[in-house]
């Protein structure tokens, strides 16, 4: 008779319960949250053993690859999944949450979620510090300028490192500030300096990986999106589809997420590619500004002609892209058949 396995697991102890095929707990206990330890348990208490449960949190991850590494059948659920369907016991614990999660394995009630490569995670970990670190960086640099507003100065525009130096010399003379802004100097100096370390090692790792490298040639692309881009994806055999891999819509008109509904893109991915999606926006709009002052050169009359088409299109658009009506109320023309014909008297708007 087959046995199916719950796991509860918490920091400290994980919950561990055993049950047949029938749904009847065969063997329950309480055990430290330990790879062998666990498979210990299992290897005693759990005869022809089909299945292993475990909910999604913080240690599932590495819980999960420890015991694939052991041979074991685990198998990594959706909290929210488990919550739905342990919601109807009466008691809430640990003990009778094992109990759930092992009758969940026994009765099919799961959809598997995949669960990353370490080395995908540790990608992550790495860009999740840079961007914690530039966001410190960008709140030390706001809070300084607050600071000197009060007494009527102000910083301006300031990149790189002409941030220290114009404050310095705002603060040149006058104790009374320098002894409130210099802490802030010295801990956005070590920040950025901070910075500056992980942001080689995000080269270094971009220039290391052939796939990333291919992703950088996609315009308004660099290295942190296309890293986030691949620890997010993971492994693109698991994707049916090669559209439910995708993060953006054709031509990058739209920020619709098509995935599995098991796997959830980190939120730095969806900061990240609107980063991407504005730089295309600008690339778009220099591009257009370009082809515009470009026409000059064929003529005025040229150029005048092709912002009135576009300023017609425009209006077409705001109109939601309805057919040219009859009447052209912002100059007073009627088209007829396709022809403008001047209007003997206004037409009331």
């Amino acid at each position: 008779m087959q046995s199916y396995v719950g796991l509860d697991v918490s920091l400290r102890q994980t919950a561990v319960c055993v049950v047949d095929q029938t749904g009847k707990i065969m063997r329950e206990g309480m055990i430290d949250s330990d790879p062998d330890v666990i498979c210990n348990f299992i290897r005693t208490a759990a005869p022809n053993l089909a299945r292993i449960g475990l909910e999604t949190g913080a240690t599932s991850t590495w819980l999960w690859t420890e015991l694939k590494k052991r041979g074991q059948p685990v198998i990594c659920i959706d909290a929210r999944h488990a919550k739905a369907a342990l919601k109807m016991q009466i008691n809430k614990s640990d003990r009778n949450d094992a109990a759930g999660i092992a009758r969940i394995m026994q009765a099919g009630w799961y959809k598997e979620v995949r669960v990353k490569d370490l080395d995908s995670h540790a990608v992550r970990a790495l860009l999740a510090s840079r961007a914690l670190l530039v966001e410190l960086k960008r709140d030390l640099e706001n809070q300084i300028r607050g600071l000197l507003k009060n007494f009527g100065l102000v910083i301006g525009r300031s990149k790189m490192n002409t941030f220290t130096t114009r404050a310095t010399v705002l603060i040149d003379g006058r104790p009374e500030l320098a002894a409130a802004i210099e802490p802030l100097l010295k801990a956005r100096d070590a920040l950025a300096g901070q910075i500056d370390g992980l942001d080689r090692k995000v080269l270094r790792l971009a220039r290391s990986e052939p796939q990333v490298r291919r992703f950088m040639t996609v315009p308004g692309v660099g290295p942190i999106t296309a890293l986030c881009y691949l620890a997010t994806i993971d492994d693109p055999a698991r994707f049916k589809k090669s559209q439910r891999g995708r993060l953006c819509g054709p031509d990058d008109q739209t920020l619709r997420v098509r995935r599995d509904r098991s796997d959830r893109p980190h939120i730095q991915m969806r900061r990240w590619d609107v980063e991407k999606l504005s730089v295309r926006s600008c690339q778009r709009a220099a591009h257009a500004r370009y082809q515009m002052v470009g026409t000059h050169s064929l003529g005025h009359a040229h150029c005048q002609a092709q912002k009135h088409e576009q300023g017609a299109r425009s209006s077409r658009a705001q109109a939601g892209c309805h057919p040219a009506s009859d009447v052209d109320r912002r100059h007073r023309i009627l088209l007829v058949k396709g022809r403008e014909q001047h209007a003997t008297k206004p037409i009331p708007a």
